[in-house]
């Protein structure tokens, strides 16, 4: 393969990677924002959302973790081991 089109493909997937993780910051940055207002107006509302706010987090880091280890082109049998030595 011409090591011209290789570079600009490792390139591409790395623009892709970095544009494609703005949506999620901005989602979360504008639920916590939210989620803010929501427990200043209702202190008594305030475990619940701390609760919804570790969930949240939890999935982002999981699914983050499993496009990694996609991404790596492991087998599935060794996928799993990491995900649970991982956590």
């Amino acid at each position: 393969m011409n090591p011209l089109i290789s570079a600009a493909s490792v390139i591409a997937a790395g623009l892709a990677v970095g544009l494609a993780s703005i949506g999620p910051g901005v989602g979360q940055g504008t639920a916590a924002g939210q989620a803010v207002e929501g427990i200043r107006d209702n202190q008594k509302q305030r475990v619940k959302y701390e609760i919804s706010f570790d969930i949240f987090e939890y999935e982002q880091k999981r699914e983050d973790r499993l496009i990694l280890f996609k991404d790596m082109g492991m087998p599935i049998k060794e996928k799993k081991q990491l995900i649970v030595r991982a956590k």
